[in-house]
This record gives C-alpha cells, structure tokens and sequence, in this order.
C-alpha cells in the first residue's frame, strides 16, 4: 500500500491511502482548508467532508488499484486519490445481434484529442474503457465532456468507417458499479456504446492481421496500410502507440501513420497468408507540411461558413467520395466549429498523399458537383520532404439540398420500403436518386422529373430487398439540361435496414 503521508493525515476513502482509515479532520468543502495541497472530500461511509493527502497525477502508481490522481474542480484543482471512472458498452454483429468478441475498442476526446487505452471485449462482447475525469469536492465525476468511439475486429468492417460516420457519446449521467458500495468506481453506459459492426463479404473474410507500434505516438493516431487501389484498411494506436489492422488482404502495403504534428518513417510490408507484427514506425526528421488556399461560397444562405479536411488518399472511396479524416488535420482545428469564408491553411502535415474536400462536414454546404466550372473537381496532392508546402486553387462551395428523411440529423432505423423526401431545388428539370450499401456497392439508382409547386420532392424505394442490420446511403443530385447542379450533405441521408 501507498502511504502517501499518512503519517500526517490519515487519509479519507477517496484517498490512495489504507482505505480503512478515515481522517480525524472534518473540513469544509467551500475553502481550502487542507494543509500540505490537501484536499477536502466527502467521505461516503462517515457521510461528511474529511481532508486527504494530494497526489502526484505523473506518478504512475500514486494511487491504490481502483483509485486514480485527478484535479478536484472545486478545490482550485488540487489533486488526490478518486475512484475510477469507466465508459461501458458492448460489440455486436449488425446483422444477427450476436456478440463480437476480441474487438478493439477505443475512446478519443473531441476537444483536446486525447484518447483512452484500447479495450479487448470479452466473449459477451463486453468491453470497459478507462476515463480520466476531473471531480468536485463531492468526488463525483465532471458531465458534458464528447467523446468518438472507434471499434474493430476480425471479419467486420471499422466503425467508424469512410460510409458510416461515428455517432458522438455526451457523458451525462454516470452510475456507481456497485450501488451500495462506497469505494466502487462511477461507469457510464448508454445505446451510444452499443456499437454494431457490418460483417465483411464472405470473398474478405478471415484475412491475416497486421500490427506494431508508432512510437511515442500515444493514442488516437491513424495507421493506415495504404494498397494500390483504395480504400485501404486502418486502425489507430492506443496509449502506447500500438495498432492493430485487421482483415489485410495479401499483397505489398506502406504503413503509414496519420495526425496533425506526428512525423514518422513510411514502411514497406509484403503480407501474404500469415499475421505480421512487431512492425515499428519511428521518427523522421520533418519540419511538417502545409497547405494553403481558399473557398468561394456561391448560391447559400448568408453568412454560411464551412470547414477543409484532409483525408490520406490511401482511405478514399472515389465513388462515394468519402474518407476517412487524418486527425487535426482540419480548418479550422478541432473542435473549432466551421467558421471559413474565404482562406485557409492547415499545418503540421505528416508526409503522404491526400485529398483535400472542402464542406465535407454537416454544416448546410456542399462541394459543387457541377464538374464543367472550375473550382468543383476533387484535389489530391502530396506532401513531401521535398515539397512540404502545396498552394490550392479556390473550392466552389453552394448549398446542399436539405434532407427530410430518412437520416435528416444522422442515422436512423428504417422498416420496410423507405420513401426518400428532400427539398425541393427551384432552378432543376431533373433528380438522380442513389442508393448505396456500407461496402460502397451501388444498390439502386432511379431518375425523376423535376417538380414545381412543392417544397418538397418524394421518391419511393423499389430495388431489391433491403439487408437486415445493413448500413445504407442514399444521395441525390439535382440536374439542369443534364449538368448537376446541386446535391445533397456528404454524411447525412443515412439509415439502417430493419427487417
């Protein structure tokens, strides 16, 4: 056991102390009333506020199993000895609800990108992640803060996934694991941690696993095995900086790893029928790339403003033109909502190849499809040692045609035949309807005239019978005498077929 001065103060529950000793030193929550950056916190068991020892949050094990150092908000963030604080959740097979075992799981932090270690689930897909969460003097854990979960596993698609955008979790309302347990740690749960993976086609299934370590990457950086015909497949490093990629097919990759400030070498894998690992990116001497440019908002709303990403081009599906963001690599920087009018630059670029895809966020803007004017084709380009900056033409930016349903805000469950309403473009003749699967397969297309008088458009589902638990997309594209005009947001429109 940790004294951690106990010799001075016997130490409260909450402290990483002997946890049968209470202090003898009631204090007031309201003032710093703990001498040597003391703390004062309620003590569960005696059901009054006693002053405990600090911590040292750099100190590893400064805290006994089950208790971790965190800031206690009202006590100017002093520092002590807290019960831990876990995100709970589980894996499941979209199509079948049955539990996925050995996946990967992580949790990253949307405002300052810090992630959680990697969890492995359990045969019931069960998976735990551990949260560091600030506390008040009541030793209850802070609420509000956004996180992006990230889950993979063997013969299943990631989530998130260039198709499927991930859905954020809000810490709101946590729970003791034990209710009538004082020293049990706090666990928060929600559908959102429920995460369902699409399997793979069976042509994809039971492919080898590549992984290793990006070092002193930390968690939340993505590695991908870039292929020669994307998309190619990824995962992300935990706090150590290892990764794992599951479901590579045989052949010669690059792995490369991807975030904003994170330099490190690019390496050459042949994969054949076997798992590789141990495979290790180190540092590179690179100052960072950058890129600069600008966007014309032309035909929205005033004051609209939009966001840039950039996407590696080794995780870019040319049809569904989506892909998979390299994190930080955005303007404006996370979690900065999108606030560009005019010019632009992003910094910090990692080496590699990229597509640049400006209003690729839901933010009422759309990339405009018409590829007769300038200014609307998709840019790739890349960043070298040899060439570190790279100066884009402007990007055409027009509204996009609203969403009624299904998937107007996000995704949604959808039974039956689906009817798809959008608004209404005034200027077309002309729609072209859209359905596409989460593995990028064109299921449906349907044309239509153009409408007049309604604020709204319909079209109703008749393809072939939609997959239980599938993953689907649908687009449409508003014409004038054969040219596109106007289209509708690149990650909204989305549905899961319920059965």
């Amino acid at each position: 056991m940790k004294t951690m001065g106990c010799f001075v103060i016997l130490l409260s529950l909450l402290a990483g102390c002997d946890k049968e000793k209470k202090s003898a030193e009631p204090c007031d929550p309201t003032k710093l009333s703990c001498g040597d950056s003391g703390v004062c916190l309620f003590d569960r068991e005696k059901g009054d506020y006693y002053c405990t020892a600090a911590c040292d949050p750099m100190i590893p094990d400064a805290c006994d199993d089950g208790y971790t150092c965190e800031p206690i908000s009202d006590q100017e963030n002093r520092t002590a000895c807290v019960a831990k604080v876990y995100l709970k959740g589980k894996v499941f097979d979209l199509t079948t609800g049955a539990a996925v075992a050995q996946a990967l799981v992580m949790a990253q932090h949307t405002t300052d990108g810090s992630g959680t270690d990697v969890s492995t689930t359990g045969n019931d897909g069960s998976w735990k992640l551990e949260l560091r969460v600030i506390r008040n003097s009541h030793g209850d854990p802070a609420t509000g803060a956004i996180y992006i979960l990230y889950a993979s596993a063997k013969n299943y698609l990631p989530y998130p996934s260039a198709f499927r955008p991930a859905i954020p979790v809000t810490l709101t309302q946590f729970v003791l694991e034990t209710a009538d347990d004082p020293h049990s740690a706090w666990l928060f749960s929600s559908p959102l941690t429920e995460i369902g993976l699409v399997p793979l086609k069976e042509s994809e299934k039971n492919r080898p696993t590549i992984s290793g370590t990006v070092a002193e990457a930390g968690s939340g950086a993505l590695v991908v095995a870039e292929c020669a015909t994307p998309a190619c497949p990824y995962g992300y490093t935990d706090r150590r900086g290892n990764f794992t990629i599951f479901n590579v097919a045989a052949g010669t990759y690059t792995v490369t790893a991807y975030r904003k400030g994170l330099y490190r070498e690019r390496k050459q894998i042949s994969v054949s029928s076997n798992d590789l690992k141990d495979i290790t990116l180190a540092p590179v001497q690179f100052g960072g790339g950058t890129v600069t440019g600008s966007v014309n908002i032309v035909n929205a709303p005033g004051g609209s403003q939009t966001s840039v990403v950039l996407i590696p081009e080794a995780t870019f599906h040319e049809t569904l033109v989506v892909g998979i963001i390299a994190p930080g690599l955005r303007a404006p920087e996370p979690p900065i909502a999108p606030n560009i009018t005019g010019s632009f630059s992003i910094t910090g670029i990692p080496e590699g190849r990229y597509v640049v895809l400006a209003a690729y966020e839901n933010d009422g803007l759309v990339r405009d499809p018409d590829p007769t004017i300038a200014g609307t084709q998709i840019v790739h380009f890349e960043i070298s040692a040899s060439a570190p900056h790279k100066e884009l033409e402007s990007f055409k930016v027009t509204e996009a045609l609203a969403i009624v349903k299904p998937g107007a805000t996000g995704p949604e469950a959808v039974t039956g035949s689906p009817t798809f309403e959008w608004a209404d473009d005034s200027s077309e003749d002309a729609y072209v309807i859209t359905l596409y699967n989460t593995y990028g397969d064109l299921v449906w297309e349907k044309e239509i005239g153009g409408v007049s008088g309604s604020a709204t458009v319909t079209a109703s589902y008749d393809g072939p019978a939609l997959q239980n638990g599938m993953y689907y997309q649908w687009k449409v594209v508003s014409l004038k005498k054969g040219a596109p005009i106007a289209t509708t947001e690149d990650l909204l429109g989305i549905f899961r077929a319920e059965n």
